[in-house]
């Protein structure tokens, strides 16, 4: 009789769990940006702007298992925007992500189809825009933001998410 009673309460909360992914509603606190920093690249004999790399760590706290990638020309690192390079998340485009809608409405899982990071966990990124100006008159603190791709379980939607007084510092 016990063992029958723990089966049902392990059953009950696993189904509680995957009714849980299920249904998720997207929420501003779900990723936090963490230690993260900006790298300013200077053109050599200049001291004009080649690129900005911003890195960080992103950890997970839907409290689920989650496929995550950047949505493409979502990023901005200070007054930098434009099209993002990436290490650590894919970039993934609109026509992507609209592909992707479609195969989880059919009732695929996609949550494996991105970068799959487990509950609580993170993963480490770093993002790089082609940027323009006077190294001279960049900040020593920057903004980071960007827009992520999730995908749960059978659902994809775009989240913000963003820091703040990253240090930053010139690469000459």
């Amino acid at each position: 009789m016990r063992g029958s009673m723990m089966l049902l309460l392990l059953t009950a909360l696993l189904m509680g769990r995957t009714a849980a992914a299920a249904d998720l509603r997207p929420r501003p606190d779900w990723f936090v940006l963490e230690a993260g920093k900006v790298e300013v690249s200077v053109r050599p004999d200049t001291r004009q702007i080649a690129h900005v790399r911003a890195s960080a760590r992103l950890r997970n706290r839907t409290g689920v298992g989650v496929g995550l990638a950047i949505q493409g020309e979502s990023t901005s690192i200070e007054t930098c925007t434009g099209q993002e390079r990436s290490a650590g998340l894919a970039v993934i485009w609109p026509k992507d992500i609209e592909r992707l809608r479609i195969k989880a409405e059919s009732g695929k899982d996609v949550s494996q189809s991105l970068n799959y990071i487990v509950a609580n966990a993170s993963a480490k990124f770093a993002v790089t825009l082609v940027c323009n100006g006077e190294a001279d008159q960049f900040p020593s603190t920057a903004h980071l933001g960007l827009s992520l791709v999730v995908a749960a379980n059978k659902q994809v939607f775009v989240v913000p998410v963003s820091a703040s007084d990253l240090p930053v510092r010139i690469e000459h």
